[in-house]
């Protein structure tokens, strides 16, 4: 008895490690937006996600968009534009990625102060090319 409780604890401890690992290693297709036609942004966007490109930030202009591959679950995200007065700001917001969702990050939101500029939408199976 013993035997056989000593390997259903192994293997649920394997089935545990190897569920945590799948989710933390997943990536996740993330879908910038710079404002959409007759919204006011800035005419350009420095973002940073996670740190990657710290030194030589990418950036997005406005009404354009652009795409960005993350792994694991807890992300950060920096903007750095100039306002319309022309004064540097920079904003950081934190967020959680969902499993087997793309996200969009709307950026005029994130400027305007707003709290839905996240959003998630369920990934599209690939489909065979025949």
């Amino acid at each position: 008895m013993k035997r056989i409780l000593s390997w259903i604890v192994v293997v649920a401890i394997i089935i545990t490690i190897s569920v945590l690992l799948f989710v933390t290693g997943k990536k996740h297709k993330i879908v910038l937006l710079n404002g959409t036609e007759g919204v006011e942004v800035p005419a350009k966007v420095m973002y940073i996600v996670d740190g990657q490109n710290a030194e030589k930030p990418k950036s997005i202009r406005a009404n354009k968009k652009g795409v960005v591959y993350v792994k694991g679950v807890n992300h950060k995200i920096t903007l750095k534009f100039k306002d319309s007065e022309n004064n540097d700001q920079e904003i950081t917001k934190k967020f959680k990625a969902k499993l087997s969702e793309d996200m969009t990050i709307d950026f005029a939101k994130i400027i305007d102060g707003s709290e839905d500029w996240l959003s998630f939408k369920e990934e599209e199976p690939e489909s065979e090319e025949e």
